[in-house]
């Protein structure tokens, strides 16, 4: 098993794609990437469901979250609730949005039975 040793950093394309930050040197890329991630907050949020008190949130995290394997640029939590904080990461958009459909459905169930 290989280990990363430096984080990859990403932008989220109009058509759900990725693209690797590939500025320069490392501190170019992290400018580029934080750049991009303020200006683009509207899309970073991928999307939020309320079950009574229990919010499940998929959001776009920018940068590899992954120790090996496919880069995990995706992550869906639950807040509130008794999953408090139980959380999935993704590779890709299409993964997140599965996926975070399938929490809203398991926390749905468990709170409206």
């Amino acid at each position: 098993m290989k280990f990363r040793t430096e984080l990859d950093y990403y932008r989220l394309l109009p058509d759900h794609t990725l693209e690797k930050v590939e500025e320069g040197g490392f501190a170019d890329n992290i400018i580029s990437w934080a750049r991009w991630m303020a200006a683009h907050e509207d899309v970073r949020q991928l999307a939020l469901d309320k079950i009574g008190d229990v919010e499940v949130s998929t959001v776009f995290l920018g940068f590899d979250h992954g120790i090996s394997g496919p880069p995990q640029l995706f992550e869906t939590m639950i807040f509130n609730g008794p999953r408090h904080l139980d959380r999935d990461r993704y590779s890709t958009w299409q993964e997140a949005m599965d996926g975070h459909a399938a929490m809203v459905a398991e926390v749905r169930k468990e709170i409206c039975g």
